[in-house]
């Protein structure tokens, strides 16, 4: 007699059922799921099942099961014998069995009943609930297991124009058939196809957004449970007009080789938005929140409708403000190209407060992405597109820059690649058979100055190299913009850049304080000449590094062998005396050097002036300007281990008043006897001189020989 199995069913409990002959899906996967065995077969129905404890894999039967009419399973093992499960989650699969198609296949024929089959969404609205609650679609590309619900409010079904989830018998009742769903929503669902139509395949995506974000409207990431998945299968889809996303969603393809988004000319592709914003042309709605914060596209190539670049006159095109991706709110972007837009690949402009930039775009994040052949391959802009982090970017024949960032604050590109950038007749003029470029702010001085027609540089033009690509030459009136690797041009931002940067381009811009390292080396150039780089570094070429806004620390070149060191005047502590110009290393001596017609100083000091001041390349120890002080009592100052300079001592006190003479009297006259007397202490005088005389030359001696005196 076969065992009875009642199952429990949990939250992580999934029933699947598996029909012989059915067809396989064309455009994504959609599996059933159910929370009874009623959802999915009727008593009396026979299948094979499957059923494994989640918390304890090892206790897992397979056999032939019948539903009764109690709810309860009959379970007949394959192989063994029953298992006696333990309590937790059960995972429970149904599969069919062939008896049981072949009933319904002599239901069919008998008319009796009718084939769980549809061929079309027609055919499913006019199928009677009351003979099967289930049907299977075949609509290509609409595929998937619909069940009868006749609660569905009418204003739920029609919702959804495109019939993509609820396909409803009638538009005024309540009642439809509802696509059974586990994993993301399917945009060929809703009519999406590669072979259709820009407009049609448009109509699609945007029905599919709008059940995605139907009822969804989450203010605050911190209310979401989970985000809704739109999923985009491989193929090329046409489209003409941009895609809102005003909630937390997924959106995701099968790669950029892979999923391809075309839109024509005049539009920009996704544009994700907060609760309180609108186009970028008005403000808008009021309110507060951040709807579609933690957006994430991934797995996808974005094109845009830009003319294709000109690569024989290195002309524009169709630009205009129509982007891949516009960010009003922060996203993470993954995995994906963006390719041709005729304004910039990424695109986002915030400022939180009111007006036509409302947003906050805080805490970008991308990684693995591709802007190519746009007018940047991103912009970020604003006092609210603070804090980015771009790992992997990479911007390669974009009209202007490869990226340019003009956000507020602390931005981060990393192991970024820049090629082929900046190379138009925008950013370039041709004179005298050389190439110029704009510099970053000279763009109006440009268009009324010409470039110097020599290697040299002028205001505005920089030279690049002989002209070896066409290139228009410069005309008087002309607009000319800056562009080339990338640009770091706000001096409040500390924004951080390390990667490669490609020849052949005009080279990076950036503003103070930019840090800069790694491939960039030569190819870097500030902003301004009035401040120095604090804050950037490089291994070599133009590069600098410093530490802190008042110039504490800079490197002319680098700071390695064969480089510079420099430090600036700290006048905010008080220093006004020369710089220290140049530090060099060379064969493990330390020299220094400085201009050849000043001075430099070395200071050590806690406060005022140093103590010792060197004079040009090469020479002595020309000044004092303040005293070298062994503060600390008892301390020396020795040479290789021989005290040269100690503590004071005490003064040789004066003589006593010499009143007599081995018993003369200075007073009165000596006799011959005292006189004989006075005459031998004289001659010992004399002798004790000379000793004295030989003690002091070898004083001296040894003072020459420390350096501390001139020689004789």
């Amino acid at each position: 007699m076969p065992q009875t199995f009642t199952p429990v069913f949990r939250d992580m409990v999934r029933v699947s059922t598996t029909t012989q002959g059915t067809r396989p899906l064309a455009c994504g996967p959609a599996v059933a799921g159910f929370s009874s065995f009623a959802d999915s077969v009727a008593v009396g129905d026979s299948f094979y099942y499957s059923v494994q404890n989640a918390d304890k894999p090892q206790e897992r039967e397979v056999g032939r099961g019948t539903l009764l009419s109690n709810g309860t399973i009959s379970r007949q093992p394959v192989q063994g014998g029953l298992i006696s499960f333990t309590s937790g989650s059960k995972t429970i699969a149904l599969v069919t069995t062939s008896e049981w198609y072949s009933q319904v296949q002599v239901a069919v024929a008998q008319g009796g009943g009718q084939s769980s089959d549809v061929d079309t969404r027609l055919q499913l609205k006019v199928a009677d609930p009351a003979k099967s609650r289930s049907r299977h679609l075949l609509e290509p590309g609409r595929q998937g297991f619909f069940v009868w619900d006749a609660t569905v409010p009418v204003a739920t079904h029609q919702a959804d124009t495109a019939e993509g989830i609820f396909v409803a018998p009638s538009a005024t009742a309540a009642g439809a058939w509802v696509r059974q769903i586990d994993g993301p929503v399917n945009v060929c669902w809703f009519g999406a196809s590669p072979a259709a139509t820009a407009s049609v395949n448009t109509t699609a995506f945007k029905a599919a957004l709008a059940y995605l974000q139907a009822g969804n409207n989450q203010y605050s990431w911190l209310s979401m449970t989970h985000a809704r998945r739109l999923y985009i299968p491989a193929g090329k889809f046409q489209l003409n007009d941009v895609l809102n996303v005003h909630v937390t969603l997924i959106i995701e393809g099968d790669g950029p080789r892979s999923t391809h988004l075309k839109w024509a000319a005049g539009s920009s592709g996704f544009r994700i938005l907060r609760i309180n914003t609108g186009e970028y042309t008005a403000p808008g709605p009021t309110g507060s929140g951040g709807a579609a914060d933690e957006t994430i596209i991934r797995g996808m190539m974005l094109e845009g409708g830009a003319v294709e670049f000109d690569y024989v006159n290195y002309t524009v095109g169709n630009e205009g403000e129509f982007h891949g991706i516009e960010l009003r709110a922060r996203a993470s972007i993954y995995d994906v190209v963006l390719y041709k837009w005729q304004g910039d690949g990424i695109y986002s402009l915030a400022v939180a407060g009111g007006g036509t930039a409302e947003g906050n775009a805080n805490l970008i994040r991308m990684f693995n992405v591709t802007a190519w052949s746009c007018r940047n391959g991103a912009f970020l802009d604003g006092a609210d597109t603070n804090a980015c982090a771009m790992y992997g970017f990479n911007g390669f024949s974009c009209r202007q820059w490869g990226f340019w960032d003009s956000s507020f604050l602390a931005n981060e590109w990393s192991g970024v690649h820049v090629d082929g950038n900046g190379i138009t007749n925008l950013t370039y003029a041709h004179a005298s058979g050389r190439l110029y470029y704009v510099l970053y702010g000279q763009e109006a001085w440009c268009a009324a100055n010409p470039p110097s027609g020599t290697t040299a540089s002028n205001q505005g033009w920089a030279y690049l190299k002989d002209a070896s690509i066409p290139a228009l030459d410069w005309v008087s009136g002309r607009a000319y913009r800056a562009g080339g690797s990338f640009c770091c041009d706000n001096a409040n931002a500390f924004s951080t850049v390390s990667g490669y940067s490609e020849s052949g381009q005009p080279p990076a811009q950036v503003a103070y304080p930019t840090k800069v390292d790694g491939g960039f080396y030569a190819g870097v150039k500030q902003l301004s000449t009035t401040r120095s780089y604090g804050g950037m570094m490089v291994a070599s070429g133009s590069g600098m590094l410093g530490v802190a806004t008042t110039g504490d620390l800079k490197a002319g070149e680098n700071v390695f062998l064969g480089g510079n060191l420099e430090f600036t005047k700290d006048t905010a502590r008080g220093y006004t005396g020369p710089d220290l110009c140049g530090v060099f290393r060379q064969g493990g001596a330390l020299q220094l050097f400085g201009p050849s017609s000043a001075s430099f100083g070395l200071a050590l000091y806690n406060g005022g002036n140093p103590g010792l001041t060197f004079g040009a390349t090469g020479s002595t120890i020309a000044d004092f300007w303040g005293d070298v002080n062994l503060r600390n009592a008892g301390k020396v100052f020795k040479v290789q281990g021989t005290q040269v300079v100690g503590p004071q001592g005490a003064a040789v006190a004066d003589a006593p008043a010499l009143t007599s003479v081995n018993g003369a009297n200075a007073a009165t006259a000596p006799t011959q006897a005292e006189f004989n007397a006075l005459v031998a202490e004289f001659n010992k005088l004399r002798i004790d001189v000379g000793a004295a005389r030989t003690a002091l030359n070898a004083s001296l001696s040894r003072l020459r020989t420390h350096g501390l005196i001139a020689a004789a």
